[in-house]
């Protein structure tokens, strides 16, 4: 039963890396579309 917490722990925890990287990524692209947007103003 420990092994089985674990495993899924880690896989929270995967789960939760892949989403930031993911949310850290489509931040800094909006952003760059934002920046663009303003320039042209």
């Amino acid at each position: 039963m420990k092994g089985w917490v674990i495993s899924k722990a880690r896989f929270m925890i995967s789960m939760v890396s892949v989403y930031r990287e993911l949310l850290w990524s489509f931040s800094l692209n909006y952003l760059k579309i934002a920046q663009r947007k303003n320039s042209w103003c």
